[in-house]
């Protein structure tokens, strides 16, 4: 794949020449490569950190073609078990197509630590509660930062994560900046599988996802399956439960859709090309009744 660098007012740029389709062993679907609807308008972007001085987040982009104003999609990435500094950058082909091919702008940040992201990863131990706060405000900061551009609609934004990334946007409930109208969470967690943390992650995600739901001001979807390789029907209903028992329900409905079995593992469903047909239908709704566009722009 070759890669471009390109400067512009200050910041860090790259174009790629973009692949097609390639086949995977996840039971039989593929995890799809960017084909013609992505293909030339992925850029990599730093985005400086205001409350860090000097430290930049490596942020993927893909902008739809003309002029806008679009509505802005922001993915937030999991952890792998590696150092996260040797994390790859997250681009979400697949969930990114589908947003594109809708008129939706779609960036992925790296958070502080991960890949090339300046800064240091935040690991306050066993600590989920405050794990997920502290990832948070790096989204936060992403977001406000592409509020400000005239290319994409301020008060249309949608955020969604995967695994720690589902954690991380649901703690964005918590204080979610203006035009943030919707959270979906995939997978949402942080599992532990070393040290003191291994006997008591459970409890910890259960109770951080009781804190966000305390103060949670915007609404969510949750997509959990039930061949889920890290989090299991019954610790799903725990964190739903203590979710929803804090919520405010008019201002933070959360909805839980609990599916069944995806591949081999239903961890990573919204990475396939096959899970579409899961997420969509349930999603759709959900942007329609938000004024959101749901149809595929015709070019």
């Amino acid at each position: 794949m070759a890669t471009i660098w390109l400067a512009l007012n200050g910041f860090v740029f790259s174009c790629e020449a973009l692949g097609k389709s390639v086949p995977d062993n996840e039971g039989g679907r593929s995890r799809t490569k960017p084909g013609s609807i992505l293909q030339g308008i992925e850029a990599v972007v730093l985005v400086p950190l205001t409350s860090n001085p000097g430290v930049q987040l490596e942020t993927t982009v893909f902008r739809p073609k003309g002029h806008g104003p679009f509505p802005l999609v922001v993915m937030n990435h999991g952890k792998a078990f590696t150092a996260p500094a040797q994390q790859g950058r997250a681009r979400y082909p697949v969930l990114s197509q589908e947003f594109v091919r809708r008129g939706y702008a779609v960036v992925i940040p790296m958070r502080q630590g991960f890949s090339q992201s300046g800064g240091s990863y935040a690991a306050p131990g066993c600590d989920l509660v405050a794990n997920g706060r502290a990832q948070a405000k790096d989204v936060d900061a992403v977001i406000r930062y592409f509020q400000k551009l005239s290319w994409i609609k301020s008060d249309q934004v949608l955020v969604i994560g995967q695994s720690h990334g589902g954690l991380v946007t649901m703690a964005l409930a918590e204080n979610a900046a203006p035009g943030v109208q919707l959270l979906v969470n995939f997978s949402g967690g942080l599992r532990s599988n070393s040290g003191r943390c291994k006997s008591q992650w459970p409890d910890q995600m259960v109770s951080a996802f009781q804190h966000y739901g305390e103060r949670a001001r915007v609404p969510s979807l949750w997509f959990y399956g039930q061949n889920d390789g890290f989090f299991d029907a019954a610790l799903v209903k725990r964190l739903y439960t203590a979710y929803v028992g804090r919520a405010q329900a008019v201002k933070a409905p959360a909805r839980l859709v609990a599916f069944g079995p995806f591949g081999q593992d239903s961890h990573g469903m919204v990475e396939y090309s096959g899970g579409v047909g899961l997420w969509w239908p349930e999603l759709e709704p959900e942007l329609k009744r938000l004024g959101f566009p749901v149809s595929p722009v015709r070019e």
